[in-house]
């Protein structure tokens, strides 16, 4: 219930009319208007999102502890994107950018040199729209998102709403791909958690999804790339694997983050000896192959100065961000330069503290484990969910079958048709044991 009205309260902003979180696309097109008849003051916005949150907030706490079973199919998901296909975009207008980078590159133009404010004069009817502090800024998105918002423009042009509409459904998309590739990763008793932290959490849906940001593509590539890994622990998949990840970092340059993440995630998880480290080489090499050749063919064609313009605004703050209220109190003191530079540090080490709250809040209960692994056979080893491919056994010969190194491999009963398997075979996910169970 609280996140039916969490929600509800977000859809609120976006189905009325433009307010202080909605920039004004109007003319609609083809592509759908401001559904309500109403008009929020900037005091009601601020009120509505606030509760929106907070209430959201409250929701996805309680949904995480107490263990939300996973929605049935899609049909809730597919109810969501479409009513946020329904709404205009909210919370920023980084979307009246997107669409104008597309658009000057539709035109001949680039928009790594071109700010929105030059093209055509400042006579189109896009780039014109774009809002301060953007409006003489070109690009700072990699080629892989700027071919996804010139797709926008394209298929939308030449009206502000419909290019928008349109890259509203490539977020949607991506959001409900983001879904299918973590449920398809992970075991059917975390899907709950997918959902409560993914598919209705309110912050992913209200900054994300309903206000069309292009983090939320990026993270389908990342989510992409790290299903691949686990799925696929070969040096096939880790070629994919690579070209997702370079499909992410050049749709956004920070999302380049999860190369390295992979790596090491390879290593972590190497098998045991000689053998194993070279697999995770040869896995590795061809990750960094993928990655590499990917991200030099978008690169060769947008061209080497893909990135000036974010090396010259790397310091730059949003309005919007909670940042700048700082920005504005240390700038009249200590000057531009060094508080621009102070919140750069500040920013990056809030950065680190949260990975380091997130990777310990992520980390299973010792307690759990053990209960878990109550039951099973020796050779059974960890639980069966690992988010990346689990370490490859040594592999040695008992009673006939092949097995992990360690005591010998244990003879089940017999499973007759009518009954449950013994204790421990329906959560090992060894082989050897599986074969033992019903041998």
């Amino acid at each position: 219930m609280l996140l039916v009205v969490a929600v509800g309260l977000l859809l609120l902003v976006g189905l009325s009319r433009p307010n202080a979180a909605q920039p004004d696309l109007m003319p609609r097109g083809w592509a759908p208007g401001s559904l309500l008849p109403l008009t929020l003051s900037p005091a009601a916005v601020t009120g509505v999102l606030w509760a929106g949150y907070l209430v959201g907030a409250a929701a996805v706490v309680l949904g995480l502890r107490r263990g939300a079973p996973a929605l049935r199919g899609w049909r809730v998901p597919g109810l969501l994107g479409v009513l946020a296909l329904l709404v205009a975009p909210f919370g920023s207008a980084d979307h009246i950018s997107y669409v104008a980078y597309g658009r000057i590159l539709v035109g001949g133009g680039d928009p790594w040199v071109v700010s929105p404010s030059t093209w055509a004069g400042g006579a189109d009817p896009v780039t014109s729209r774009v809002e301060a502090p953007w409006t003489e800024e070109p690009s700072v998105y990699g080629p892989a998102g700027t071919l996804l918002h010139a797709l926008s423009a394209w298929v939308g042009g030449p009206s502000l709403r419909q290019e928008v509409w349109v890259w509203q459904l490539v977020v949607v998309v991506a959001w409900l791909g983001t879904r299918w590739a973590l449920r398809a990763s992970l075991p059917a008793h975390l899907h709950g958690r997918v959902d409560v932290a993914w598919t209705v959490n309110p912050l992913v849906l209200g900054v994300g999804v309903l206000g069309a940001h292009i983090d939320v593509v990026a993270t389908a590539f990342v989510v992409a790339a790290v299903a691949l890994t686990a799925r696929r622990a070969g040096a096939l998949g880790a070629v994919g694997t690579g070209v997702l990840v370079a499909a992410a970092a050049s749709t956004k340059v920070t999302y380049g983050v999860a190369l390295l993440a992979v790596l090491v995630a390879w290593w972590t998880v190497r098998g045991d000896g000689r053998l194993g480290s070279r697999r995770t080489l040869v896995r590795c090499g061809a990750t960094l192959l993928g990655f590499v050749v990917a991200a030099a063919a978008l690169h060769v064609w947008a061209g080497t100065h893909v990135y000036d313009q974010l090396a010259r605004s790397r310091q730059a703050v949003s309005l919007a961000t909670p940042w700048r209220p700082l920005l504005e109190a240390l700038r009249a003191s200590v000057g531009e330069h060094p508080a621009r530079t102070t919140i750069s540090v500040a920013a990056a080490v809030l950065a680190v503290l949260l990975a380091v709250l997130l990777l310990r809040v992520s980390r299973p209960d010792p307690s759990a484990g053990a209960v878990a692994r109550a039951g099973r056979p020796p050779s059974c080893g960890s639980p069966p969910f690992s988010p990346l491919p689990t370490r490859s056994p040594r592999r040695t010969r008992c009673r006939g079958t092949t097995s992990s190194s360690g005591p010998p491999c244990p003879r089940w009963p017999r499973a007759r048709s009518t009954s449950s398997p013994p204790a421990g075979c329906s959560s090992c996910p060894s082989p050897t044991c599986r074969d033992a169970c019903s041998a």
